[in-house]
């Protein structure tokens, strides 16, 4: 747009208005503070009470002066989002660690979670425009997660295993059983036979 103004330069007053309205267009753009927050949608924290808890956004810029405030809220079920101030002690806090000249990270750290700090959080930054981040949703819950243990065939299932491994055994034996008459056969037969060929000799 700056090229095109200063082609009608010298053109009516009209346009040297027009000239001087783009470039004061131009110089605020340049001056604007554009920021962003990173945070995936639909985060899910799972803690149990008295274990510690850190939640992070990243925060990008380009243009701004100085850099963003960054504040952390929780979200109430009226729809307000009250800050979370650190506490006493410091079971609760905020660090903000510079990753790049325009680029930082922001951790809410809870020293020990408790049940009431379960609930949805942002962070968000202050200033000329207010922005906030996806929700993080922080889940406490008093019931350990433990290994769920083998699940034991039921009496039913166990009588019907041990009725086919009988008649398992059962047929096993039989077939045995024949076969030893079938060769016993055998045997005899073939004495049987020898004995006729001697006697007709």
């Amino acid at each position: 747009m700056g090229v095109l103004c200063s082609v009608w330069a010298n053109g009516p007053p009209l346009l040297g208005l027009l000239l001087i309205l783009c470039q004061y267009t131009g110089a605020q753009d340049d001056s604007v503070c554009d920021a962003q927050i990173l945070v995936r949608r639909h985060t899910v924290l799972q803690t149990s009470p008295m274990k510690p808890l850190m939640l992070s956004c990243t925060i990008r810029w380009s243009g701004c002066d100085a850099e963003p405030t960054v504040t952390w809220c929780k979200l109430l079920s009226s729809g307000n989002c009250v800050n979370v101030n650190a506490s006493p002690g410091g079971l609760i806090r905020q660090e903000n660690v510079l990753k790049e000249k325009d680029q930082l990270i922001s951790h809410l750290i809870f020293q020990h979670v408790a049940k009431h700090d379960d609930g949805l959080y942002r962070c968000e930054i202050s200033g000329l425009e207010e922005i906030v981040s996806h929700a993080i949703n922080v889940s406490v819950s008093d019931v350990s997660v433990a290994v769920k243990p083998t699940e034991r065939p039921a009496a039913g299932s166990e009588r019907g295993f041990h009725q086919d491994w009988l008649l398992y055994v059962l047929v096993s034996a039989v077939c045995v059983l024949v076969i030893l008459t079938v060769i016993l056969l055998c045997i005899c037969a073939l004495r049987a036979g020898m004995f006729t060929h001697n006697y007709m000799l």
